[in-house]
């Protein structure tokens, strides 16, 4: 048996239900990559014309979470492999709503496991260099750096239109009022900024 049989015998797993075996792939080779290297483009495009897709303190959260996370994978690349200048990449999704239709405004983020490092001199590609999974401090520490930074921002906030959403989001506005009851709110135009 030659050595790449070997090798992929070692990587197949029998597959749910089916019997059948899979296999699995370098990211490059996976659809998510695909659709993404050839959508990115047309997908900012689009966003740019739109102008921001979030309301600014939506986007001041993701923000927040994006930049503990990234802080902690460089501090664990400088760690793992002595590499002072690293970076990052993830894309991450806004969900408005929950599966029940209800307003829940929340993240869902995909970070590559691993950091980018020049490894070359000037033209080269960055390397990626993958990193072990979390331990539960570095969870910790990420969580710590999001808690840091969303009370600067609450702080600095402080002072600013307290209706925003109402202005930037009118619909989100009187979801967010509606009852768990499923009532409505006394009076829906003054959560939406007055009007229909």
């Amino acid at each position: 048996m030659s050595a790449e049989s070997v090798s992929s015998s070692e990587h197949t797993h029998p597959g749910p239900d089916t019997g059948s075996l899979y296999t699995p792939h370098r990211p490059e080779q996976t659809l998510l990559h695909r659709t993404i290297r050839e959508q990115l483009e047309t997908f900012l495009a689009q966003s740019r014309e739109r102008g921001h897709p979030a309301p600014r303190f939506v986007e001041q959260v993701l923000r927040a979470f994006v930049r503990a996370l990234f802080a902690e994978l460089c501090r664990r690349g400088r760690h793992h492999w002595g590499i002072r200048a690293a970076q990052c990449g993830a894309v991450t999704f806004l969900q408005r709503f929950g599966s029940a239709l209800n307003l829940n405004v929340h993240f869902h983020t995909l970070a590559f496991d691993g950091v980018y490092a020049d490894t070359g001199g000037p033209g080269a590609a960055p390397r990626f260099l993958p990193l072990p999974p979390p331990d539960d401090d570095a969870v910790a520490r990420v969580l710590a750096g999001t808690a840091r930074r969303l009370q600067r921002l609450v702080v600095e906030r402080a002072g600013e239109d307290e209706d925003a959403l109402a202005r930037d989001e009118p619909l989100l506005a009187v979801l967010a009022g509606l009852r768990c009851d499923g009532a409505a709110p006394a009076d829906p135009t003054q959560m939406s900024g007055g009007g229909t």
